[in-house]
């Protein structure tokens, strides 16, 4: 996935709100990688991206974020959470669907 495509995908996913996803849609013309320092506007916005998302697990949402750079966290996860995970996500797509 794309970087740019990613923010689409945190307002599809409901990680940023829709005051945030517009307000960059305005300011950064649909550019949030190679931003121009200038534009403070777009700056601001994707600030605030990145407040909501800094702390997002980005390979799977729905697991918890771990800095596994800090040893003193255990950031392994065993087949029985990802069933757990993968379980909650079917059935949250089962009830979009509705």
């Amino acid at each position: 996935m794309d970087i740019n495509s990613r923010f689409e995908y945190a307002h599809r996913m409901a990680l940023i709100s829709d005051d945030i996803y517009k307000e960059a849609i305005d300011n950064c013309d649909g550019n949030y990688v190679d931003i121009n320092l200038a534009n403070v506007a777009c700056t601001n916005s994707l600030q605030s991206y990145e407040e909501c998302t800094s702390h997002i697990n980005v390979d799977q949402i729905l697991l918890p974020f771990c800095n596994k750079s800090d040893p003193t966290l255990d950031c392994e996860v065993d087949d029985f959470q990802l069933a757990h995970i993968s379980h909650i996500a079917y059935f949250a797509l089962l009830v979009s669907y509705e």
